[in-house]
């Protein structure tokens, strides 16, 4: 019985993080406010949603906002937790 109750709560966990987790869509206004780890679950609504890959320093920049990092003048760094993008 305990062993089933396990089974049934961690089904319903992975379900209920996986749903969150398709469910968050990108939004500018909510990524410039977010902690990193709600914009990391946010990014790939980003990536799928918007063609980044091409666009212009300042369309990034008008899309996510200033760069939370400088490496160089052509990189834009933005925190997403554990990594960035």
């Amino acid at each position: 019985m305990k062993k089933k109750l396990f089974i049934i709560i961690i089904a319903i966990v992975i379900t209920t993080t996986g749903l969150y987790t398709y469910l968050v869509k990108f939004d500018p206004d909510k990524w410039e406010n977010a902690a990193p780890w709600h914009r990391r679950i946010m990014v790939n609504d980003l990536i799928e949603d918007y063609d980044i890959i091409g666009m212009s320093k300042a369309d990034i920049i008008e899309l996510l906002g200033d760069s939370e990092a400088s490496f160089g003048d052509d990189d834009l760094y933005y925190y997403l937790g554990s990594g960035l993008i």
